[in-house]
């Protein structure tokens, strides 16, 4: 159902068809590195480079990007390398909040997760649809919103924050089945 509706629209089929363009599936002679996401990406990695620590700022990358010492970049669409985002959350930390804020994040994802794996219940799936929700916004290999400032955010806040009230009610009925 979901391939005849968008074929059935022409512009629609025929955008999700440039994507294999966009990341150079399409095209022989092209490789990822070559598409606009391999450039944000390639220019996220030298901005890493130049910041290890602590990265260049958080919402920096679209100032950072536009530096002439990122012009080098090994990629054809070198010059539109600037986005407001490297359209990749860990591209992102990497570049924005260094080596210190991506090993926190990372801490922090498998916090959650380990914390929602203790609480897990195999016949919630409420509980199943928020945990592969999660797994899903947070897969490395994929393109993404910022990490910082848009509905991305916003989603992948939400499903944490559902985790830990549905924790909080797992606690809740487990607390009443042990007084009765």
């Amino acid at each position: 159902i979901f391939f005849i509706a968008y074929k059935g629209n022409n512009s629609i089929f025929e955008r999700l068809l440039s994507t294999f363009d966009v990341i150079g599936l399409n095209d022989n002679e092209k490789n990822f590195w070559d598409s606009h996401y391999g450039a944000h990406y390639l220019t996220s990695i030298e901005i890493f480079k130049n910041h290890p620590i602590i990265g260049s700022g958080p919402k920096t990358f679209r100032v950072e990007c536009s530096k002439e010492e990122y012009s080098k970049i090994n990629s054809d669409l070198r010059e539109i390398r600037c986005s407001t985002h490297p359209h990749n959350i860990y591209f992102q930390l990497l570049s924005e909040v260094g080596a210190v804020g991506i090993s926190l994040f990372i801490i922090f994802v498998i916090y959650v997760l380990k914390i929602f794996y203790n609480y897990y219940n195999k016949n919630d799936y409420l509980f199943i649809s928020i945990y592969l929700s999660i797994i899903i916004f947070l897969w490395p290999i994929k393109s993404t919103g910022s990490i910082f400032n848009n509905r991305y955010a916003l989603f992948l806040y939400y499903l944490i924050m559902l985790i830990f009230i549905l924790i909080e009610k797992n606690k809740k009925n487990q607390s009443t089945l042990l007084k009765s």
